[in-house]
């Protein structure tokens, strides 16, 4: 959330939503990393952090637009482990932001950060309400992974049958 400059959290969701649609289907490194990071973060609401649902939703949807349908373009499926990201230059020789779709690789940590969110138990809520960002994760991934036929995402998003992990079914969100 915005911290320097006192803007409504109604302003700053929206914000990021603008993000996801001026950013959409270009895998854009930095826009991703911020975005992710905005999903468990806390909106200023009177110099008071605050859990909004509705920011950490905004910041899913944008994230998933943001690399939408590219989820399977990441370092382990393309058996590039090693590899570092470069930081790409954004602009061209006019100082214009060039917003082409990136043929690029996606970072494999945010994807398993964004499942993490979503599989993850909570008996007891702490005080950053990580229950608050499953929604946005849970959308995130929904759209990264749109029409790309991965059944090993669902197969981790998926209740699980065994008797063992039945008993952690009542914190399951739906």
């Amino acid at each position: 959330g915005s911290t320097d400059l006192n803007v409504n959290s109604k302003l700053q969701t929206a914000g990021l939503i603008g993000i996801g649609l001026l950013y959409q289907r270009t895998q854009h490194r930095r826009m991703s990393d911020l975005l992710f990071s905005q999903i468990s973060s806390f909106v200023n609401v009177n110099e008071e952090p605050v859990p909004d649902e509705g920011y950490r939703l905004a910041a899913g949807v944008s994230l998933g637009l943001v690399n939408m349908g590219a989820g399977n373009k990441t370092l382990t499926t393309q058996g590039q482990q090693n590899v570092d990201f470069q930081e790409d230059d954004d602009e061209n020789r006019n100082g214009e932001v060039d917003l082409k779709t990136n043929n690029g690789l996606m970072d494999p940590k945010i994807i398993e950060g964004l499942i993490s969110t979503v599989i993850s138990v909570h008996d007891i809520e702490d005080n950053s309400m990580p229950d608050n960002s499953h929604a946005g994760a849970l959308v995130a991934l929904m759209l990264m992974f749109l029409k790309t036929n991965n059944i090993s995402i669902a197969d981790k998003l998926k209740i699980p049958k065994d008797e063992a992990k039945m008993k952690y079914s009542s914190y399951i969100k739906p």
